[in-house]
């Protein structure tokens, strides 16, 4: 049996595997959610509710309850950060919306003024999970990287349809840097080396355009089948 099941596997194309993999850590990932998730929603309030009442308890028992409620917390984004990886839990409302999300957070948290501009046909395409996950983890990934490197005040991300193909441009008026460090940079943990190998292999390019003091602009694209074009 379990020779037939390997046979099965390897004679899928690669398209196919990518999109069982897909499935399978979507549901993963519903089921993390909704299961795991809940549970420690309820010893979050519980624990709350026992700290609102511990006012008269001993200040040993108070400090125990207020480090149990932050480890809770850590363990609460521990397992936000697994469910993300597995799914982008923010793509459920769509790619414009995960976007424009993701945007409004990162200028709250980084003071850096963000505008958003897509072409309605960018979104007329249908949904594709592989290519909008892709998408949306490219653009998180360039956000940390603004927030840690560029010192920029300003960013603007542009999703536009051009010549059948679908375009995601993330531009910083940031410090920016040689190409050669661009480079260097990839192999360094960045993360950029992991999102140009995450993008080819869901079929799209990447590159990234940098001069110092100049700002950067990080660009990937996808073709879109003539079919999704109209």
């Amino acid at each position: 049996m379990k020779a037939s099941n390997r046979r099965d596997w390897t004679a899928l194309t690669a398209a196919q595997q990518s999109e069982v993999r897909d499935d399978e850590r979507q549901r993963i990932a519903r089921d993390i959610h909704d299961d795991l998730g809940q549970h420690l929603l309820s010893l979050k309030i519980e624990l709350s509710l026992l700290q609102l009442n511990a006012g008269a308890a001993p200040l040993l028992l108070r400090q125990r309850l207020d480090t149990m409620a932050a480890n809770l917390d850590r363990t609460i984004l521990s397992l936000r950060a697994v469910i993300n990886n597995l799914r982008p839990l923010a793509l459920e409302q769509g790619l414009r919306a995960a976007i424009e999300g993701q945007l409004a957070e990162f200028s709250r948290l980084n003071q850096v003024r963000c505008q958003f501009e897509a072409d309605a046909q960018a979104f007329s395409h249908g949904p594709d999970e592989q290519r909008d996950a892709v998408l949306f983890r490219t653009l998180q990934e360039a956000l940390a990287n603004v927030a840690r490197h560029a010192r920029a005040t300003e960013l603007h991300v542009a999703l536009r349809l051009q010549a059948a193909q679908l375009v995601l441009t993330v531009r910083d008026n940031g410090v920016g840097m040689a190409q050669r460090q661009a480079a260097q940079a990839c192999g360094q943990g960045c993360g950029l080396d992991g999102i140009g190998a995450r993008v080819a292999q869901a079929g799209g390019r990447f590159a990234i355009d940098s001069e110092p003091g100049a700002g950067t602009v990080l660009s990937l694209s996808f073709p879109l089948q003539q079919a999704c074009l109209h």
